[in-house]
């Protein structure tokens, strides 16, 4: 008999699967699965390309578009499953099955949409808090950003620290070039210096923080001679990069390079503008590399404080190497009208100097350029402290024109002049664009003292000092809890003024400080303060008619009071600055709610501190 073959017995668990294997691929090849899916993927495509298209000249929300993407995720496996069962003669009617695999689907894509559409700050709040307020008030915050609005964060230095001012100097530029166009809801920057590169928190936070549409970010870096910059548009929301660009070049070319950055920025927010702004933009600063780099050192130091010799000598300098730069001569005319206010309480000899030298550079400026905010908030200073009000109206509705925004002491005039809810307008708008702004909500308190919605003024200053704590907020505080009876509140501020202090005596704020002791009665501290303010005065400090009307009311001594309130008012008749300009005006409005200003003939003077 012969030997039957050897032979291996087969795996009982290879030969399924093989086959199996087989029949799937035969299966995907004959119901064309990849056909139908790369077509379905090439169909999604061009169907979000055409929805993007239209929402752009809809301006649909973009909700719309997250509800388009997410339904096209979600059609994607219900494709391929109606391609197996029908993709080639397949079934002619659904299987139980097929039918059974499609309501799955559409289950666990309902269950991903309604996560996926709802607003990201609900989704963070519903995670983090069990209190259904705090998701409410997120909604609302949502709801409320700011359209066509961007916040610029502070350039990354890439460099040594050398740069480091050039990158701040680069910043402090773009920003005021976004501010050029009206339409375009620009923060400050004081409200973004807090988010340098170093530790900043995830972009989301902060645009929730300045309730922003969009961030624009970006880094400077010296290589071979020449700067590099890039900047990057981001949608905070989606973490998604709206336009990205690199610029090389010397300073003066990286200047003008600004121009196309805002352009680049307002057109991918949608923001309207006009030609003219679009002109103011793209006129070219300087031509010369060594301006523009001495411009901005001058730039940087300008909000380093304590450096206007310096400053000044390479804003000369800036204009020696080209005497066609109006924005040089826009921040020596700025320079000089900051230092008059400073020394508005200080004296006649640095006003006589001053004065010259801020015409003269405001006129050498809006002869090359006549859109220098610089040079406008320049002249609108000076006007008002001259008592010439008209002209000082004119150029802070230019800058308003030009820029959408008012400077914080162009916002105090229209309180100054009499139009109180235009100046609450303005307070509350600046507010509203730069909520991490001391001077935003300073000026916002100082404007409700004004309106004696003294409630308000104080929840202003408090906002102020949670964002910086500077001295004067304290003082101006103290008024106000004193202006509506709370004389424990105002007792409580003078104490934290007093402490804060410490050697510091300022002048302006001590004149405060002594006024409001007056007011909640306690005259004894008051004639303390008075006692030391006349020291400073015996040294050379001027306070003017204002800070002398001011004393003799804190301790007082009303008939003294009205006569230096009557030398304020013959002043304010011959257009002459006079040193307590601040206080005449405190006293004109009465913002400390005293009712000795209402007697008739306290009236009668406060009525005539007033400019023509």
């Amino acid at each position: 008999m012969a030997a039957e073959p050897e032979f291996d017995p087969p795996d009982p668990k290879s030969e399924p699967v093989q086959a199996g294997a087989v029949n799937f691929w035969t299966r995907v090849k004959e119901h064309k699965i990849i056909q139908w899916g790369l077509a379905y993927l090439g169909g999604a495509l061009a169907l979000a390309q055409g929805e993007e298209f239209v929402a752009g000249a809809l301006d649909w929300p973009d909700s719309i578009a997250r509800v388009v993407v997410i339904a096209l995720i979600v059609g994607l496996p219900i494709a391929l499953t109606l391609a197996w069962y029908h993709g080639h003669r397949g079934l002619t009617r659904i299987s139980a099955g097929e039918l059974t695999i499609i309501g799955v689907l559409l289950l666990l894509g309902a269950l991903f949409f309604t996560v996926a559409i709802r607003p990201p700050a609900d989704r963070a709040v519903a995670a983090t808090s069990p209190d259904p307020e705090p998701a409410r008030a997120a909604t609302v915050a949502k709801r409320e950003v700011l359209q066509s609005s961007v916040a610029v964060l502070p350039l990354e230095n890439l460099g040594g620290p050398e740069n480091d001012l050039y990158a701040e100097a680069m910043h402090g530029e773009i920003i005021n070039k976004l501010t050029r166009l009206r339409n375009l809801t620009v923060i400050n920057r004081e409200s973004v210096t807090s988010y340098a590169p170093a530790g900043r928190p995830p972009l989301r936070q902060i645009a929730e923080v300045l309730r922003v549409q969009s961030l624009l970010v970006g880094t400077v870096q010296y290589v071979a001679g020449r700067f590099r910059v890039n900047v990057e548009l981001v949608d905070p929301e989606s973490n998604v990069n709206l336009w990205s660009d690199q610029y090389e070049g010397d300073l003066a070319e990286l200047l003008t390079a600004q121009a196309d950055i805002a352009m680049n920025v307002a057109n991918h927010l949608r923001t309207q503008f006009s030609a003219e702004e679009q002109a103011r933009i793209e006129r070219v600063p300087t031509d010369s590399p060594l301006a523009a780099e001495l411009y901005l050192q001058a730039a940087y130091l300008i909000g380093v404080g304590n450096q206007a010799p310096r400053i000044q000598e390479l804003l000369d300098k800036a204009i020696e190497a080209d005497p066609k730069f109006a924005a040089a001569y826009g921040y020596k005319a700025g320079l000089y009208a900051t230092q008059l206010i400073n020394t508005t309480v200080g004296s006649a000899r640095s006003r006589e100097v001053l004065e010259p030298l801020i015409e003269q550079n405001v006129e050498a400026a809006l002869s090359l350029d006549p859109d220098s905010v610089a040079a406008l908030g320049a002249r609108a200073n000076l006007a008002v402290l001259s008592w010439r009000w008209a002209e000082a109206r004119d150029a802070g509705e230019r800058i308003y024109a030009i820029t959408g925004s008012s400077e914080y002491n162009a916002t105090w005039f229209w309180s100054w002049s009499g139009n109180q809810a235009e100046a609450q307008r303005r307070a509350a708008r600046e507010v509203e664009i730069n909520p991490r702004s001391w001077a935003a909500h300073f000026t916002r308190g100082l404007v409700q003292t004004y309106a004696k919605d003294y409630a308000a003024a104080v929840d202003a200053f408090h906002r102020a000092i949670d964002v910086s704590p500077i001295l004067q907020t304290r003082s101006s505080l103290a008024i106000a809890e004193a202006a509506r009876g709370d004389v424990e509140g105002a007792r409580r501020e003078l104490r934290l003024a007093e402490e804060a202090l410490g050697p510091n005596r300022t002048i302006i704020v001590l004149l405060d400080m002594a006024y409001a002791y007056g007011r909640i009665g306690d005259r004894e501290t008051a004639r303390k303060l008075v006692a030391e303010i006349d020291q400073a005065v015996l040294a050379g400090q001027e306070i003017g008619a204002g800070g002398r009307a001011f004393l003799h009311l804190a301790v007082g001594e009303y008939d003294e009071a009205l006569k230096w309130l009557r030398q304020g008012a013959e002043k304010a008749e011959r257009h002459e600055i006079d040193a307590g300009f601040y206080q005449l005006m405190n006293l004109k409005l009465n913002y400390a709610a005293d009712p000795m200003l209402e007697r008739p003939d306290f009236v009668d003077v406060r009525d005539r501190l007033v400019g023509d």
